[in-house]
């Protein structure tokens, strides 16, 4: 497994982010696993990864991750 660490995910990214969006692509096209971790805790990170269309597989937070909420369901807030 491939993990791709950043340090955030938002709705507003830089070329970079763009980038590892591509780059994650790019593995999973060709069978490679891989994931993109994020560093920073983003209240909104599910919200953004849909418009971007990325899957819960696809990307995990560190906060998420060391509280053992990865695999969560949730209800649907408020906008």
């Amino acid at each position: 497994m491939y993990y791709f660490v950043n340090e955030y995910l938002y709705p507003m990214n830089s070329g970079i982010e763009h980038a590892e969006f591509k780059r994650l692509s790019l593995f999973k096209s060709m069978g490679v696993p891989a994931k993109l971790v994020t560093r920073e805790y983003a209240p909104q990170l599910h919200r953004t990864m849909e418009k971007f269309g990325l899957k819960s597989d696809d990307v995990v937070n560190m906060f998420d991750f060391f509280q053992g909420a990865v695999n969560r369901e949730t209800k649907k807030g408020l906008d």
